[in-house]
């Protein structure tokens, strides 16, 4: 019976999870049986868990951005009254492109209120464990003790949980991130439930670097009563990208007095305003008027899920838009404000951002002129479209091709490119028809402007779409 009940919920959540499609949290495909035998079968990522990747100290600001994608995939789910119940750095996986993903909504490994008790009172019997031991990857256990270590107190007592139990797991995750070890010890099992239910925390690192602001945000989430934690998931993410911010609006100093005080005090102007401006650059590729076409064009098709398409489309761009608005201030900033970039480097970064922008544009201007097909593959299209944390890599964007010297060449190969990206969104949502047509005459551009890049990437996408048609001996060509 405890068999049954345990399938019929893996069934009940995995289905509920399969309806939720956001750029933050595994896709499942299907749920079934074989053989008497419940399967989930999950979108497949490549990267490093969360684990791994803060295993090796990062700048505070740097864990904050990673940690706010995971935030986001977490509210997403519990949008649609999905509790996560294992939230843990090793339950995310950040691929290669900078994105986050969270993994294992509970669907895996589950444990019941007196499951959860037997194996924790045996576990305080049995098992004693050193402060620095890391609890993840243990036997039978061990799958107690890995997770309590991000367990909310009333979780480790088998007490109904909700929301914000992942809440509180989702900041001691973060709060290892930022300091290099987790809020609560123990030297035993017992010993580390007492110190979770009693609220003790380890003493803070000194001179860790972190914001007290930040501290106090994500001590809330670490209260040991769930109502003195916040009330859901976005008040917390709006602290925490409200910390980011005022960092970087803080004033440089204090008015200067006597003579050039104007100058002096143009100096020191807020960061938001040296590197304001943002919003309006990508205006022309995300703004409301845009946004209400886009709404019109799915919403128009009359398909029974176009409307939850349409929300799904409007959350991803939105993020998208806010992630790129809140990049170029941060690249601006690095040079313009705390000199820690070259201008080089600035420039750098500002063309990968304008290269996102231009993707952006292209693939709202599809999904503007959107019919059956678009609609269908809308939601793909935009968790598709390439990481902003791109153009963190400054290495990788060193060695990009520089364009052509001379002007006009230069700029019929950015006009090319953008044509390439319609190619590209045409693709994606499975027009190969006019992809081909558009990559053709991409290709047709590129041979006389004695450009090789731009040839090389038209011809490539042309294999792309024969490949998607089957055609694989023209793909070869």
């Amino acid at each position: 019976h405890l068999a049954d009940t345990h399938t019929a919920r893996l069934f009940r959540e995995a289905k509920a999870l399969a309806r939720l499609s956001h750029p933050n949290v595994v896709q499942v495909h299907e749920v079934g049986m074989v053989d008497d035998q419940p399967f989930v079968a999950m979108e497949l990522c490549a990267g490093q868990t969360l684990q791994r990747w803060q295993a090796q100290r990062r700048p505070w600001r740097e864990c904050v951005q990673v940690y706010l994608q995971a935030g986001r995939g977490l509210a997403a789910a519990h949008a649609k009254a999905l509790v996560h119940r294992d939230f843990k750095p090793g339950n995310c996986i950040l691929d290669h492109e900078g994105r986050v993903r969270v993994l294992d909504f509970g669907l895996v490994q589950r444990l019941d209120a007196q499951q959860l008790e037997a194996e924790l009172e045996d576990a305080a019997d049995r098992t004693a464990l050193p402060e620095g031991e890391p609890l993840d990857g243990l036997t039978r256990t061990g799958t107690v003790l890995g997770t309590l270590a991000y367990m909310a107190p009333e979780q480790v007592r088998g007490r109904p949980v909700d929301a914000r139990a992942d809440q509180f797991s989702f900041c001691a995750s973060l709060y290892e991130a930022l300091y290099g070890q987790r809020p609560f010890a123990g030297e035993t099992a017992s010993a580390l439930v007492e110190a979770l239910e009693q609220g003790r925390l380890r003493p803070i690192p000194r001179r860790s670097g972190v914001p007290s602001r930040l501290q106090a945000v994500v001590l809330r989430g670490l209260a040991r009563r769930p109502e003195d934690r916040w009330p859901a998931m976005e008040p917390l993410l709006d602290a925490l990208e409200g910390v980011v911010r005022s960092r970087r609006a803080r004033w440089a100093g204090g008015l200067v007095l006597g003579v050039g005080l104007a100058a002096a005090g143009a100096a020191m102007w807020p960061t938001v305003e040296v590197c304001g401006g943002a919003e309006e650059l990508l205006a022309d590729a995300w703004n409301e008027p845009r946004k209400r076409r886009v709404e019109a064009a799915i919403v128009g098709t009359g398909l029974s899920y176009a409307a939850d398409t349409w929300q799904r489309v409007e959350q991803g761009l939105d993020d998208y838009a806010h992630q790129w608005v809140t990049k170029h201030e941060e690249v601006c900033a690095a040079t313009k404000r705390r000199q820690e970039q070259s201008p080089e480097v600035m420039e750098l970064r500002m063309e990968c951002l304008l290269r996102r922008r231009t993707e952006l544009r292209e693939a709202v201007r599809v999904l503007a002129d959107a019919n059956e097909t678009r609609v269908h593959n809308a939601v793909d299209l935009v968790t598709g479209l390439p990481s902003i944390a791109q153009c963190d890599d400054v290495e990788a964007l060193e060695h990009r091709l520089p364009p052509p010297d001379d002007a006009d060449v230069a700029a019929r190969v950015s006009e090319a490119r953008e044509r390439l990206e319609q190619a590209r969104f045409l693709t994606k949502t499975g027009e190969y028809t006019e992809a081909l047509a558009v990559a053709q005459e991409v290709v047709a551009q590129a041979e006389p402007l004695g450009y090789a890049p731009l040839l090389a990437e038209a011809l490539l996408q042309r294999g792309a779409v024969h490949k998607r048609q089957a055609r694989y001996a023209e793909a070869e060509r």
